[in-house]
């Protein structure tokens, strides 16, 4: 992701051992070690923001091939998985 952002909280789940894309600090995973993320949108309407808006644009810069997205606070309930992203692309939702 870029330097502007960072998303602490989450589980990391891979083929790979992590270790192998750890940053200098031993903190996080930069973009080329990540194939897939999936977020589960939080309650709260900051957090529906941050979820669906500011993390999509994040991932797409960033390279991220798969970005799916549980949402339970859309009404019904629903699944929207985003491939292949441009990273030069307006992502806005």
């Amino acid at each position: 992701m870029s330097s502007a952002a960072s998303y602490e909280r989450g589980v990391v789940r891979g083929t790979r051992s992590c270790d192998e894309f750890g940053d200098e600090d031993g903190y996080g995973i930069p973009a080329p070690g990540v194939g897939t993320v999936v977020e589960v949108v939080a309650s709260g309407r900051q957090h529906i923001q941050r979820d669906r808006i500011h993390k999509r644009r994040e991932y797409a810069r960033a390279g991220i091939a798969v970005y799916a997205l549980v949402d339970d606070f859309d009404g019904d309930g629903s699944v929207v998985v985003l491939t292949s992203p441009d990273p030069k692309a307006d992502t806005g939702a």
